[in-house]
């Protein structure tokens, strides 16, 4: 009897699928090779999105890739879901986060199974007919532009673009987006309905036509995860009357399948979502008689499973989430998500879909101000994920000790920083830029020195400092830092401040040290912004060289020497040749271990004299990729080669992590 439930057609299934599973996604994830090439090809479009300027298409050929066009002023393309095109453009590899733990578009488009971008010169419409299908989907997604039809594209065809973006984040920070995904409720209530009326009307097979009007589905909704998951676990459970098999056990056969025919939804966010609180969920049985308990029950094992995910990609918990879901699951379950199919159904019922829509998001954002019980987490180390879950699968019942038990390793995971003796110093890719984040042992003192700033403009006419400044706030986040103690600013350009007033409004900075001389405009404009304050550090060593005033402002930059343990760091600004000369004839440096290149490795900076007196044990380089100053010069690249200075550069190393002990330092450049 005992080998017979070894070698049961569950078991037999489980293990032929992991093995086939494994082969696919090892060859899938390869490493995609860089290329930079010129393409001249016709395409089929799948997806159309126009932002600003920007037409974003998703294509069809060879593979699937993502291609963009800068349009003109007042030039139009009408081009559709469906119709073929012909371009030329250049072919390359999407960019990578330069931030760690920052969002990583390369990451999110592999997600989508899309490996490589274009960037469209011309572009030609080949046809403007397009075929039955997506003829059929244009005209359901594109009826109308009322609310109803924003949660129409969401609810039934897994479209959520159409949500307007502070919805959408209320709904993030409520905990609630997964309720925008298209689950298993919505397919079995979907085919519920379907099954009811096949019946009614008498329909012979009424299962077969439902089965195929699924896979019809998944067609329509360009094979989405949350909906691929569904409908293979709804065939699934269908099939597994011949075997008797749980609900747990048919959700195991529909992962592993899933994965086999489409790898990428390993790092798929909503299918990761959506696998994990259903594989808890399944695992564990929550009956209860009373509605609000189960609900709680429900919910609470959701927000448990998925807590990991939700602080590894927002590092943040919003603890009112679980009481949230109370409210929000029912609401969409029973009278949104019915009222949207009938308002697909019937158009005219959106003029009364549309205020309780409008009454709903109002709710979310009212909701999403409620920041209390918003607390930061920095991100789980593959260590305290496996503990966390290890906890959360050897349990044999859930229970509020069992909840409690994980609320006192989250904990801990948040006061890890306090607990750390290690110092840090993070050289930051913020392109052709400087900014170095410094952290003493035990996050006694957290300094920014610089925040780097771009001069360009985005083709949405935004200024990229924003989403520069929100990408290192999302980075001091993941490592646990909450706010800045001192705020090091070497001088008034640009490059090295333009970032920091929008850092300001994003996280608490207790002080600014500007360099000396007059102040620029926008060093001015950030005295303005914070109050003055005394800071006093006391677990690292900051020394200020002094130098006579300069009618330069680079010449006038800050030059630190900062020391943790017994590791020393000289950030030299943008100062020149002459500055340099200056401060050797008035300090005497022992033993240099970094040294920061002054003025991104430029030729009137860094001279042979200089680096061969300071003699660093490293230099680092903060420049752009393919920057229009050519930095660094080749003549600063020789004098450390001759010198046998090794470097890194932020332009190819990415940011780049110094670990300090009382031992000694180590180098991770976290090129993603």
């Amino acid at each position: 009897m005992k080998t017979s439930k070894i070698i049961s057609p569950y078991n037999v299934i489980i293990v032929i699928l992991l093995i086939l599973t494994s082969f696919r996604l090892y060859n899938y994830f390869q490493p995609t090779p860089d290329i930079n090439e010129n393409v001249d090809q016709d395409y089929l479009v799948t997806a159309v999105k126009l932002s600003g300027n920007v037409l974003t298409l998703n294509l069809k050929g060879e593979e699937k890739y993502v291609a963009f066009y800068y349009l003109d002023d007042n030039e139009e393309i009408n081009v559709v879901p469906g119709n073929h095109i012909h371009l030329t453009g250049t072919l390359s590899l999407p960019k990578s986060n330069s931030l760690p733990n920052t969002f990583n578009y390369q990451k999110y488009l592999q997600s989508n199974d899309i490996h490589y971008q274009i960037t469209i010169s011309q572009m030609t419409v080949l046809d403007e007919e397009v075929g039955w299908l997506y003829r059929l989907r244009n005209h359901l997604m594109n009826r109308s532009s009322s609310l109803t039809n924003q949660y129409i594209n969401a609810l039934i065809f897994a479209n959520n673009d159409y949500i307007a973006d502070d919805v959408a984040n209320s709904f993030q920070i409520n905990g609630v987006s997964h309720l925008l995904a298209i689950s298993g409720m919505h397919i079995n209530l979907l085919c519920l309905i379907f099954l009811k009326l096949l019946k009614k009307w008498r329909i012979r097979y009424p299962q077969l036509i439902i089965n195929l009007f699924l896979i019809f589905y998944l067609f329509l909704t360009n094979f989405t995860p949350s909906i691929v998951r569904a409908s293979i676990f709804y065939f699934i459970v269908e099939f597994s009357f011949l075997h008797k098999l749980s609900s747990h056990k048919c959700l195991n056969i529909t992962i592993l399948i899933c994965l086999l025919l489409f790898p990428y939804f390993l790092i798929n966010l909503s299918f990761q979502y959506s696998v994990i609180t259903s594989f808890f969920l399944t695992k564990y049985s929550l009956n209860n008689e009373h509605f609000l308990k189960q609900t709680l029950a429900i919910s609470l094992l959701a927000f448990f499973a998925s807590l990991p995910l939700t602080v590894n990609n927002f590092y943040r918990l919003n603890f009112l989430s679980p009481l949230l879901n109370i409210i929000f699951v029912p609401l969409i379950s029973f009278l949104i998500y019915p009222l949207v199919l009938l308002a697909f159904i019937f158009p005219f019922l959106s003029y009364f879909l549309d205020p309780i829509l409008y009454l709903f998001q109002n709710l979310s954002l009212l909701f999403s101000q409620i920041t209390c019980l918003i607390i930061q987490i920095p991100k789980f180390t593959p260590i305290y994920l496996i503990i966390y879950y290890l906890l959360l699968l050897t349990r044999k019942n859930i229970n509020y000790r069992s909840y409690f038990i994980l609320i006192l390793l989250i904990f801990f995971v948040k006061i890890t920083p306090y607990l750390d003796p290690h110092g840090y110093v993070y050289f930051l890719d913020v392109g052709q830029g400087d900014s170095a984040l410094i952290i003493s042992p035990y996050q006694k003192d957290v300094i920014l020195l610089d925040t780097g700033g771009l001069n360009v403009i985005d083709e949405d006419q935004t200024d990229p400092n924003i989403r520069l400044a929100t990408n290192m706030v999302t980075f001091f986040q993941s490592i646990g830092i909450s706010h800045i103690d001192n705020l090091i600013i070497s001088h008034g350009d640009n490059d090295h401040l333009g970032t920091a007033k929008y850092l300001i409004d994003l996280i608490a900075i207790q002080n600014i040290t500007l360099n000396p001389g007059e102040y620029t405009a926008s060093e001015a404009e950030l005295l303005n912004m914070l109050p003055s304050s005394t800071y006093i550090p006391h677990n690292l060593q900051i020394t200020y060289l002094k130098t006579p005033l300069y009618e330069s402002e680079n010449d006038n930059s800050n030059v630190n020497l900062i020391t943790i343990y017994h590791t020393n760091f000289l950030f030299t600004g943008d100062i020149s040749s002459r500055v340099e000369e200056d401060i050797l004839n008035r300090y005497q440096f022992s033993h240099i271990h970094f040294l920061k290149l002054a003025h991104h490795g430029s030729n009137t900076s860094n001279s042979y004299s200089f680096l061969k007196n300071i003699a660093p044990q490293y230099a680092i380089i903060s420049s752009g990729l393919n920057n229009r100053y050519h930095h660094p010069s080749k003549e600063t690249i020789e004098n450390l080669a001759e010198l046998n200075i090794p470097y890194y550069n932020t332009a190819f190393n990415h940011t780049i992590k110094v670990k300090i002990s009382k031992k000694g330092f180590t180098i991770y450049p976290l090129k993603t």
